[in-house]
């Protein structure tokens, strides 16, 4: 059975997989021609990636070269979520409000 190939899928990628450069490589090679889906993250995680590869020993200078890297290669990835959304996301459940 023949893969199917869907560039119209849109994935969100987070930190956790997109700082371990092993992992980030593999995951947006996935993106490359044929493509398996779209790849999508917020200015959020870029600023987390950023701050875990310094805290793993990187360089700002590597830092900055792989996320102006990450934003060339793929312009339209960025995407806007809303702080509230991330805030209610991030709560614990027992402490969010029902509704």
């Amino acid at each position: 059975m023949p893969l199917s190939i869907s560039p119209e899928l849109r994935v969100v990628l987070d930190t956790c997989v997109l700082a371990p450069m092993p992992l980030c490589d593999t995951l947006l090679r996935c993106t490359e021609e044929p493509a398996l889906y779209s790849p999508a993250w917020s200015d959020q995680t870029l600023v987390e990636i950023s701050r875990t590869m310094l805290k793993f020993g990187h360089t700002a200078t590597k830092v900055d070269r792989r996320i102006a890297s990450m934003r060339s290669a793929f312009p339209g990835a960025t995407i806007h979520v809303p702080s509230e959304t991330i805030v209610k996301t991030l709560e614990p459940q027992s402490s969010r409000k029902q509704t």
